[in-house]
């Protein structure tokens, strides 16, 4: 048996969010983690659909009020596309009932944040991305 260690890619991360402060909130948590990443923004639900199209992100930053496509539509497109469904989505959101008309829905999410979102709360969400990114992989040789 070999053991080896893989290097470690850049997590890519979708944020669907048409709040320029939120989105600049989320590039600075970001930083503040540390995380090698990539940060795709998508500004409407159809541009991230469209993005979807294009590349599978290893996380999605989902905010639930969009124009146009909105935020539970999103989510349901992904988790009933086969090539999607694993990606984790993780929920921002402005009001405990947004939450609610989710789960109603009994679509999994990986975790929900309610806004206003402080920067050390969103830094220490993905910051257990890096945790996901640094396991050691063992391979049979």
């Amino acid at each position: 048996m070999a053991t080896s260690i893989h290097q470690i890619k850049s997590a890519e991360i979708l944020l669907v969010e048409d709040n320029p402060g939120d989105i600049l909130f989320a590039k600075k948590a970001l930083e503040k983690s540390k995380l090698s990443n990539l940060l795709i923004i998508a500004e409407d639900g159809e541009a991230a659909l469209k993005q979807l199209q294009k590349s599978i992100p290893d996380l999605i930053l989902l905010d639930l009020h969009l124009p146009g496509i909105n935020g539970q539509e999103i989510l349901r497109a992904v988790k009933n596309n086969p090539q999607w469904y694993h990606v984790p989505v993780l929920i921002m959101t402005g009001s405990q009932s947004e939450m609610e008309a989710v789960r109603q829905d009994n679509l999994p999410v990986s975790g929900y944040l309610i806004k206003p979102i402080s920067l050390e709360k969103l830094s220490v969400a993905l910051g257990g991305l890096q945790n996901f990114y640094l396991t050691l992989t063992v391979k049979e040789g």
